[in-house]
């Protein structure tokens, strides 16, 4: 059972919670249905030779690593895993992998890539969207390249590996919560391959879906040149509706507008002015990525490849709770639908010498990503120009931006190891190297109205300052430079092993911002352009530890430590000037623009992984301390004074996060697998900064006290030597807050838990493959992410105050589809 505190903070009660009788009810129907599909399956199988579960290989150290040897926590998600279970994206594998955490689409869009939170280290500048850069928590790699933030389709991949813990040693300084680390497949020399799927499915309340994807593998010239080239096509159906209004003093809003029945025409009918779309959130996702590699001997191997993955969506997917009805739950008002595209692409140079005592590894990278999005302004515009609700809104107001990233990177790393140094049987393994990256970063846009606002702004409502459609307008251009040296030692001795590594991390970031007017500072005069101009450097040596003992063959302890920083930064001077901006400045407890120091954190843990049943039962578990100190959070001084709108970083004090994972693979039988994975947390502020409304013990962002994942599979013996199986995946994710850590708890920013169940029936003969799959069961509308919109004139008669909206990021609803896939 779910509580409200006083303070709004999300406590899980005494009584026994809904998902758990939900898992209980879940649990025993699937057994029941497990038992009567397995009944046709053959007696072969029954006495065939007792099976294992897979060994599982890693690269998290940057060499070739049975998982149950690398001293520290990994989530490892093979091909068959991710095949198994239907995954296509961040948001569907990160709910297999404990302590990870997806939070959907920010209102403003995917500025800074996908909102990520590993271990209760959040993006905590996600509203830092302007600038943006060298401000990730959570690192991304894709095959040996750091790139930025992004959510690649899974297709054609060895494996996704996820690091928990600072991983700035070995991956950099965007690595202070950990690590996703995606694997692509090489280019096969030795053999041709090719594969073609196509998918088509339906989502309730929404429209029909479609995926097609190939992938060929040719050798150019045997076991020596090697070309791999995967390419899909994805359309995905909106479920959000959206009434269209047209703000007009007269015109009713909230759920008294929305008559849940269709007309002739099957649109939704409204109770008052103002037109309904259907589905506004429709998306097209194409992309691919061809490699080369060259083998010409076993001392030299390298890769060229190039992907680029292209997303376009019609409008955001959010909707307001508010108007949700029995027959139509997803539901918006918006004066506009909110488009954005991001273009992502990569190219890469991998290449490997194998001297002998060392390998030596370059891994040259370019990225380049490109966004664009338009926001629905409307209402805060109207609120910033004085409307007061009786004036009606005479054109649209509409906030645009534009970003331009530029990443280029080089890293040089030499490896190696010896034996029986210090005494027959140890082994010492070596890493060294240096990594070179510089992000540059063009965002620009603004905030404009429409043609009509100007002649038809009716008193008090005025047109903006400028005398122009300009409300607002920005330009701002930042350089991020790492030069970085790292090294890393581990030493095995007698099943002891102890590693040791540490990287001196020289970054800068220079920095410029145009500003042309501060209406939305509550100025008397908001006109004129602004100059801010900034040069930070920041050099930092981050250390790691770790020791493990093998106990056996099959049982592994051990205990790491890791620090991870970023870099610190000040706040613009545009905006920040006005009279309500200063006192919100001395309010949160910080002096003229005020600069924010660099932020870290110490990551503790103890861990065991382990094998039972001769290679049947693998359980991982592993407990966590992580201490975030000056934390760097965005702060939106509307919150300390109602006529500053202004955005700024601040350092607002120490968090804290305890936690367990854990982690269960099982064979019950030859053909009945069992999955269970998991992490109990408990994040909270420990010291709250002077000045500001926080408090310790308030929740620190973004993470649940608990999440889990269930997943059942059973193989069947199908007609005609046919191969299949049946799976059932279920997975929790608890309450959490989303409140600006440092500012005062809102009880509207905290959201709910959810449980979402997928089912799917798969088949195989020779080289056809399908999957029948019904995603979201059960139809739960998850709540991923909030924000919380000021301006009029809304008015929702039965939640909110006059001028306020609350926009929640949600899933896709209930959606059932088939499969097709030929191998060849």
């Amino acid at each position: 059972m779910l509580n409200q505190t006083p303070r709004g903070k999300v406590v899980i009660g005494s009584r026994k919670s809904h998902h758990q009788s939900l898992l209980i009810t879940t649990s025993t129907s699937v057994m029941a249905m497990l038992s009567v599909l397995s009944y046709g399956t053959t007696r072969a199988a029954e006495v065939s030779e007792p099976a294992q579960l897979d060994k599982v290989v890693v690269t998290a150290q940057k060499r070739s690593q049975d998982l149950k040897d690398v001293p520290a926590s990994v989530t490892a998600l093979g091909e068959k895993q991710l095949q198994a279970t239907g995954v296509s994206s961040l948001r569907d594998y990160a709910v297999l992998v404990p302590g990870l955490i997806y939070s959907g689409v920010p209102r403003n869009g995917e500025r800074s890539g996908p909102d990520t939170t590993i271990r209760g280290i959040s993006n905590s500048r996600l509203a830092d969207l302007e600038t943006s850069i060298a401000t990730s928590t959570t690192g991304f790699v894709y095959g040996e390249m750091p790139v930025y933030a992004f959510d690649p389709q899974v297709l054609d991949l060895e494996r996704i590996e996820v690091l928990k813990g600072p991983q700035g040693t070995l991956y950099g300084s965007s690595s202070m919560g950990g690590t996703i680390k995606i694997v692509p497949n090489k280019p096969n020399p030795g053999r041709f391959l090719g594969k073609v799927s196509g998918t088509y499915s339906s989502t309730n309340d929404g429209g029909q879906n479609h995926e097609f994807a190939g992938m060929v593998n040719v050798p150019l010239s045997e076991d020596v040149l090697a070309l791999r080239i995967s390419a899909f096509k994805k359309e995905d159906s909106g479920y959000i509706d959206a009434k269209i209004v047209k703000g007009l003093p007269t015109e009713i809003r909230g759920r008294d507008a929305v008559v849940s029945r269709l007309n002739a025409n099957d649109q939704f009918v409204f109770g008052a002015e103002g037109s309904t779309r259907k589905n506004i959130n429709a998306r097209r996702d194409t992309g691919g990525r061809a490699a080369m590699r060259f083998t010409p001997n076993d001392k030299f191997d390298a890769t060229l490849a190039l992907f680029s993955q292209k997303t376009d969506e019609d409008s955001l997917p959010s909707y307001e709770p508010a108007l949700a009805t029995t027959q139509n739950k997803r539901v918006t008002e918006l004066y506009r639908l909110q488009p954005s595209s991001t273009d992502y692409t990569i190219g890469s140079l991998d290449a490997t010498y194998d001297f002998g005592p060392a390998k030596l590894t370059s891994v040259t990278g370019w990225l380049s990503r490109k966004f664009s999005n338009l926001t629905d302004f409307t209402p805060q515009v109207y609120g910033a120009l004085k409307g007061n609700g009786k004036a009606p809104v005479p054109d649209l107001a509409s906030l645009t931006f534009i970003n331009d990233t530029k990443v280029v990177s080089q890293e040089l790393r030499l490896q190696g190891n010896s034996k029986n140094l210090v005494g027959a049987g140890s082994v010492l393994d070596w890493t060294m190297g240096y990594f070179f990256q510089q992000e540059s970063r063009r965002s620009f846009g603004g905030s404009t109205v429409g043609p009509q606002w100007i002649p038809n702004a009716i008193a008090p409502l005025t047109p903006p300052p400028s005398g122009t459609e300009t409300v607002w307008a920005a330009d701002y251009d930042s350089t991020y430079t790492n030069n970085s040296f790292f090294a890393d030692i581990s030493l095995n001795v007698n099943r002891i092993t102890g590693s040791v590594g540490a990287r001196y991390s020289n970054q800068s970031l220079d920095s410029t911002r145009v500003d042309f007017g501060n209406v939305f500072a509550g100025a008397s005069t908001p006109t004129g352009t602004t100059l801010d101009i900034r040069k930070i450097e920041e050099k930092k040596w981050t250390p790691k530890y770790s020791l493990s003992l093998a106990a056996t063959d099959d049982i592994t302890l051990y205990t790491a430590a890791a620090q991870g920083f970023r870099i610190g930064g000040g706040n613009p001077t545009s905006n920040l000037s006005t009279a309500p901006c200063q006192a919100a400045l001395a309010a949160v407890g910080l002096a003229g623009n005020g600069n924010f120091k660099s932020d870290s954190v110490w990551n503790k843990e103890v861990g065991v992984r382990s094998t039972f049943a001769g290679g049947r039962l693998k359980a991982n578990i592993s407990a966590y301390e992580v201490d975030w100190t000056d934390m760097q959070v965005s702060v939106s001084l509307s919150a300390f004074n109602p006529s500053c709108g202004a955005l700024l970083t601040s350092n607002v004090g120490r968090g804290r996060i305890r936690g367990l994972e854990h982690s269960f693979q099982a064979l019950l039988t030859n053909d009945l697998s069992l999955d269970v994975s998991g992490q109990i947390a408990n994040a909270e502020l420990v010291e709250a900064s002077a000045g500001t409304p926080a408090k310790n013990g308030d929740p620190l962002k973004n993470i649940p006290k608990s999440t889990y994942a269930i997943g059942l599979s059973q193989k069947l013996a199908l007609p005609n030597g046919a191969r299949g199986a049946v799976r059932l995946d279920y997975s929790y994710q608890g309450a959490r807050s989303l409140n600006f850590v440092g500012a005062a708890i809102n009880p509207d920013m905290n959201l709910p838990g959810y449980g979402i169940l997928n089912a799917r029936l798969s088949f195989t003969k020779t080289d056809w493959s399908g999957e029948l799959f019904a995603e979201n069961l059960t139809d739960k509308v998850a709540q991923l992410g909030v924000q919380i919109v000021p301006g009029g004139p809304g008015i929702y008669n039965d939640a909110y105050a006059n001028g306020r909206q609350r926009f929640v990021t949600t899933n896709r609803p209930r959606t059932f589809g088939l499969k097709l896939s030929k191998t060849f």
